[in-house]
């Protein structure tokens, strides 16, 4: 029922961007924004919304989009920065009978983070890699861990990822050493 047009962490701790809507189709003519909710990798719950949240925002009128910066100091978190957020959109309403299987949930899911961290020390280890001539054995374990994390987003294996991004967040945010990384 609902579409995530844009969502993101703005980098240096700035909070969080949304854009979302009601999807514009006939069956959901009298389907509204109801809430937004924001769960961490600390509250997050695989059955629901938690009851201790980084946000709340109950949507009093009837609109059917919403576009919003949700500045770091109203998420109940002590940085934007290395934080997985889970953020819940919940309607109100009645979609139509012919609605077709799975578009009728009334909470839909999205996962964001701080991926300006990520893409820095991307391109620190390209160019470590362009002035030494030779790939680091690091910047390969750092391509394996995203590519987990981002496995682990795709199949919404959500308590997974967030193991993996607790532990690729620790590897990017420390110096490197040129011992070898990848078995603890």
């Amino acid at each position: 029922m609902v579409e995530f047009n844009k969502l993101l962490v703005i980098p240096y701790n700035k909070g969080i961007y949304l854009d979302v809507q009601v999807m514009d189709l006939p069956y959901f003519t009298d389907v509204y924004l109801d809430s937004i909710t924001i769960d961490t990798q600390d509250t997050f719950k695989p059955d629901g919304i938690s009851k201790t949240p980084a946000y709340t925002l109950k949507i009093e009128d009837n609109v059917k989009s919403l576009q919003m910066t949700i500045k770091d100091s109203d998420l109940l978190v002590p940085t934007v920065e290395g934080t997985m957020f889970f953020v819940y959109v919940t309607v109100k309403g009645t979609p139509a009978a012919d609605t077709p299987c799975g578009l009728d949930e009334p909470t839909v899911l999205a996962v964001c983070v701080d991926s300006y961290r990520i893409y820095r020390k991307g391109i620190e280890y390209i160019q470590e890699t362009y002035n030494n001539c030779v790939v680091p054995k690091h910047f390969i374990d750092f391509i394996l861990r995203y590519k987990a994390f981002e496995m682990c987003l795709k199949t919404r294996d959500f308590p997974l990822a967030i193991t993996y991004w607790k532990g690729f967040w620790r590897t990017i945010t420390k110096s490197e050493s040129s011992k070898c990384t990848c078995y603890g």
